[in-house]
């Protein structure tokens, strides 16, 4: 496992599946990592809804089509945009290599400078001092390194168990159980 004090640009698979817990069955990238806690967005939970139908000024077809996700239970009316280095700017944050994190603008639309893949999202993940630490040691989620190909390419319901077995899991094979006896 990753060094549990820095999980930044890290994946988190969720290990307690509970149909009641918000974070059953998710995946979340962590963003920022650190002593006074941790700030994710889970990129597994898609909403049925357009993302053109959000933007006053691209109501006409040739709207860029992004998945809208629900990206977090903290803050759900705020907009996020996750998407590949190929775009960004100033107010966008690097998370690593491959990935950063923006808030809307007009200009990463714009078709002469969008980002090869983007995902919008609604809300956050936040964890307060300590709290992620204290659940990865009670096995409620298996760190994952970052795989550009999970937020991107691979369908919703394949991603938890495509970046468990990049790690040899089988999530299948896990008991329901999760912490200490």
């Amino acid at each position: 496992m990753s060094d549990i004090s820095e999980l930044s640009g890290h994946l988190i698979v969720s290990l307690h599946n509970e149909v009641e817990d918000y974070f059953a069955n998710t995946i979340t990238l962590i963003i920022e990592h650190s002593k006074s806690g941790a700030f994710g967005l889970v990129i597994n939970k898609p909403l049925n809804i357009k993302f053109k139908d959000f933007l006053e000024t691209a109501r006409s077809t040739d709207a860029p089509q992004i998945e809208v996700l629900e990206t977090g239970p903290v803050e759900r009316d705020r907009l996020f945009l996750l998407h590949t280095n190929d775009y960004g700017n100033e107010q966008s944050h690097k998370i690593n290599q491959y990935v950063s994190l923006s808030g809307y603008s007009e200009k990463i639309l714009a078709s002469d400078g969008m980002p090869t893949h983007i995902v919008a999202g609604f809300g956050y993940a936040g964890w307060g001092p300590g709290q992620l630490e204290n659940e990865l040691i009670s096995n409620i989620w298996l760190v994952v390194p970052f795989l550009s190909e999970i937020i991107f390419e691979i369908p919703h319901e394949d991603k938890c168990n495509i970046a468990a077995r990049s790690m040899g899991i089988d999530l299948n094979l896990l008991s329901k159980e999760t912490g200490h006896g």
